[in-house]
């Protein structure tokens, strides 16, 4: 599969080269024109609403939710994208005899519903992401409905910093992978 995605192109060219190789590569397949309509879509909305709150507008205890059922897409792109090629997200056969017994998502894919909270939602569009500490709790597989939670816990003015609990729960309301964001919000 992977070869015929990308060729003889290894994961760290098309990396290393941007996102340039993998459109010129696609540039034909429908997931070209569909990741464009995204693009263009986000486009159009941050000129929309461009900034996120502020330290001063945010308040302890705000939160923001972000819900998603993971596809078989999700879970290609996301490798492509990444590079991470794991036969555990890819191959039944040999996820089956794994601990797992089964497929299984990668945990960051999951992880970033995080980042989409943080980045869009809250504090939102103009966002620094300084750090993350995650837990994986459970394994998320392909059509899972995982809902991502972010809680402000923590605001440090002076230095415009504020950390957030960040919880992903699946559709059996189980926690699938927890942790804590550190920020910097627009100013």
């Amino acid at each position: 599969m992977y070869h015929a995605l990308y060729g003889n192109l290894s994961p760290r060219s098309i990396i290393s080269n941007e996102s340039s190789i993998f459109l010129r590569i696609t540039k034909s397949d429908t997931l070209n024109r569909e990741l464009n309509k995204i693009i263009e879509f986000y486009n159009v909305l941050a000129t929309v609403h461009m900034k996120g709150k502020t330290i001063r507008e945010i308040r302890i205890g705000d939160s923001e939710t972000y819900e998603r059922t993971v596809t078989e897409a999700d879970v290609v792109m996301f490798g492509g994208g990444s590079g991470d090629l794991n036969p555990a997200h890819f191959n039944e056969v040999y996820a089956k005899d794994t601990m797992f017994k089964g497929r299984v998502v990668h945990g960051m894919l999951t992880a970033s519903y995080f980042s989409t909270i943080l980045g869009t939602l809250l504090p939102g569009p103009g966002t620094i992401y300084l750090g993350q500490d995650l837990k994986f709790t459970m394994p998320v597989r392909v059509q899972d409905t995982i809902k991502a939670v972010a809680t402000v816990t923590e605001i440090n003015e002076e230095k415009n910093i504020i950390r957030l609990e960040t919880i992903a729960y699946n559709e059996h309301g189980e926690i699938v992978v927890k942790g804590l964001a550190t920020v910097m919000p627009p100013k």
